[in-house]
């Protein structure tokens, strides 16, 4: 063999090692390359299985949704409400209250309420609450005991104010009014007298002489800790 062939078959055998090379790179890119190309329709069967059961999750919830009643979602907000925020009832609660108590200023003493009760003081303050889905007893000495004695100095709208009754020598609750305004130490009341329904400032000369206690109904006890916030439920 000549020095040209030797040289040729060491040409030809290069040229067929970097062919072998070539070609094996070519199949290792293209292994490394397949696993991403067949990842892709398992990624994709993966998102539609995941979009599969969030509709299946989101159509169980509409359907027990649908199986709870208004009264029961109504009944849940409620309850939400009455134990994140109480003040929203109290403070909804006492203006209803007091909006409905505003109404009859300037009625007679005793006039029957739309319900054909008399109203007297205890009556007056009695219906007030119970418009509001609360109840309390009958007369103002019943209302003394059923309520929480509170300092003069703590009351707010929608308390009870007991006084003694005309006479300043018996130490018995005669009279109810129910608290509409307090401004420092100033405190309103509004109340069925016998001039009718007005609101009187307690300093007056004749409620001082009279006063015994305030109190509070059980409901409210708690709402005055919270913050005030508006009920627009």
């Amino acid at each position: 063999m000549d020095i040209y062939t030797t040289r040729w078959g060491g040409s030809v055998l290069r040229r067929s090692v970097l062919s072998l090379m070539i070609l094996l790179f070519a199949c290792a890119g293209l292994l490394a390359t397949e696993p991403a190309e067949s990842s892709a329709p398992a990624e994709a069967a993966e998102t539609v299985e995941s979009a599969e059961s969030a509709e299946a999750e989101e159509a169980t919830e509409l359907t027990e949704a649908e199986e709870i009643g208004k009264d029961d979602i109504d009944v849940l907000i409620e309850t939400i409400i009455c134990q994140k925020y109480p003040t929203l009832i109290k403070e909804t609660l006492v203006d209803h209250m007091l909006d409905n108590g505003r109404q009859y200023l300037g009625r007679p003493y005793k006039f029957r309420n739309p319900r054909g009760e008399i109203m007297d003081c205890s009556n007056f303050v009695r219906y007030l609450y119970s418009m509001e889905g609360l109840t309390i007893p009958r007369t103002a000495s019943q209302q003394a005991a059923f309520t929480t004695k509170i300092p003069l100095s703590e009351v707010q709208k929608g308390d009870l104010l007991f006084f003694k009754g005309r006479s300043l020598a018996s130490s018995r609750v005669g009279h109810v009014g129910m608290v509409i305004e307090v401004n420092g130490d100033q405190v309103k009341m509004i109340h069925s007298s016998n001039r009718g329904i007005v609101i009187d400032d307690i300093s007056m000369n004749y409620y001082k002489r009279r006063f015994i206690q305030a109190g509070r109904v059980a409901e409210l006890q708690d709402s005055y800790a919270s913050i005030r916030l508006i009920h627009s439920y």
